[in-house]
């Protein structure tokens, strides 16, 4: 048992990053105490471990640091024994005297800056931004400072293990490396000529002459009777060929929705629903626009999707457009989903929370801990189409991020739209998924065998 000494300030926001580090990503056991003290102490047996708290000490008053001024504009990258020790607040100063480890790095806060994401949170606030209104990515702190590939937390994690164990302590969880691929499922099938012709017509109002050029000529060139957009024995073979399981995120619309696609109850959408199903791979919700607001609406989606599959066993969740905020979070975890895997890049393939494990997901706005996790997804095929990328480009960046998850034996999550699968202007970058599954296989069969 760790006895944690901790500030007598901002204690939820602390006990949260203290017990997403110890607990959920060391599993180890601890026992807090808050008391009047302008650092951490840590009691490990007859050693002592002192941690910075410059940045809650600096913010006192409960969720005082909630302000742009608070954002930090810099990350200095320390050599802690030979060791890569990033730091955003701290003096820097590391020494050992008789058993008493002094570092002058507020991990604490650190971890909880980026799991948190309070940063997007206070300019949000800043800039009024409604829900569906998009955050700039480039003013991210880990876009600013072209971090997106590393996993910050995770390397604060393994400098923190490394003074732990000269502690004494070395049973720490033991993380394996595993994939989750995922689908956003946009569409099912073709839309009737009469919607084609409605939604070309709003293209040509609003200008759109190419998009809807494109559109009307990509529809007439599919044969009549093929769907473009029924992707999923051909994603399930290739998740069983590299011994993993196709999650698919199903939009439970209705007609007359608003962003209706497909109804869920259209029979050709539930016979898909049941063939994901009957094969041993998951089905999970894709939330549209109408539950942004509504707790009801989203629990109306529920209960349509609920018909088909039960939500509960495995059934996680990705917002229609990345859409969330807080509450959003609190309404999925009312519905007692186990996870969320709506965090992430979608102009960049990388991490937007900057780790690769798991965790909780906390409420800035009430200041406490969600019964929900969060599984951050890494790489997103529609980030090549707004990077134009060319498929070679693309596959090294999703296999440089996949080396990083390796690397600290995380859960490398990707989200490749279904309904993007067979589109014609999208046939070459069918080779870079096959190459991922792949790479990830390979990388399995190397796990296996340590």
């Amino acid at each position: 048992m760790i006895k944690i000494y901790i500030p007598n300030n901002n204690k939820e926001e602390r006990l949260y990053s203290v017990g997403t580090i110890f607990e959920t990503f060391l599993g180890l056991d601890i026992d807090i105490k808050y008391v009047s003290r302008s650092d951490y102490l840590l009691e490990i047996g007859n050693c002592k471990v002192v941690v910075e708290d410059v940045f809650w000490n600096k913010y006192i008053k409960d969720g005082s640091y909630l302000t742009e001024i608070a954002i930090p504009q810099r990350i200095f990258n320390d050599d802690f024994d030979g060791r890569l020790f990033p730091r955003i607040w701290g003096s820097g100063t590391y020494n050992c005297d008789n058993d008493i480890f002094y570092i002058g790095n507020d991990i604490f806060a650190e971890v909880f800056f980026f799991l948190s994401q309070w940063e997007e949170y206070v300019l949000r606030r800043k800039l009024s931004l409604t829900i569906e209104e998009k955050l700039n990515e480039g003013e991210l702190f880990v876009i600013r400072h072209e971090l997106e590939k590393r996993c910050v937390v995770n390397e604060v994690l393994e400098v923190f293990k490394y003074i732990l164990k000269k502690c004494g302590i070395c049973d720490f969880r033991e993380w394996h490396f595993r994939a989750m691929l995922t689908h956003d499922v946009d569409r099912c099938f073709l839309s009737s000529e009469r919607v084609l012709c409605e939604n070309v017509y709003k293209m040509l109002m609003d200008g759109q002459v190419d998009r809807a050029t494109r559109i009307m000529g990509e529809y007439l060139s599919y044969e009549y009777g093929v769907n473009p957009f029924d992707s999923f024995d051909a994603l399930m073979d290739m998740a069983e060929l590299g011994g993993l399981k196709a999650h698919f995120y199903f939009k439970p619309c209705v007609d007359g929705d608003r962003g209706f696609t497909y109804s869920i109850d259209d029979y050709r959408v539930v016979k898909a629903i049941k063939n994901i199903i009957s094969r041993g791979h998951y089905v999970g919700a894709h939330f549209s626009e109408n539950v942004l607001y509504s707790y009801s609406k989203m629990r109306d989606e529920y209960n349509r999707l609920s018909k088909y599959v039960d939500l509960k066993i495995d059934g996680g969740t990705r917002m229609h457009g990345l859409f969330y905020d807080e509450n959003i979070f609190v309404n999925l975890s009312l519905l007692g989903f186990v996870y969320d895997t709506s965090v992430g890049l979608q102009k960049k393939t990388g991490f937007r929370t900057s780790v690769c494990y798991p965790y909780k997901v906390y409420d800035l706005k009430n200041r406490k801990t969600l019964n929900i996790e969060q599984q951050p997804f890494a790489c997103m095929d529609s980030v090549s189409i707004r990077l134009n990328q060319n498929p070679d480009d693309f596959f090294e960046d999703i296999k440089n991020v996949i080396d990083e998850v390796y690397k600290y034996g995380g859960v490398f999550v990707s989200n490749w739209h279904s309904n993007l699968w067979n589109v014609q202007a999208r046939l070459d970058f069918k080779f870079v998924y096959r190459a991922m599954v792949d790479y990830i296989k390979d990388l399995q069969n190397v796990e296996d065998r340590i």
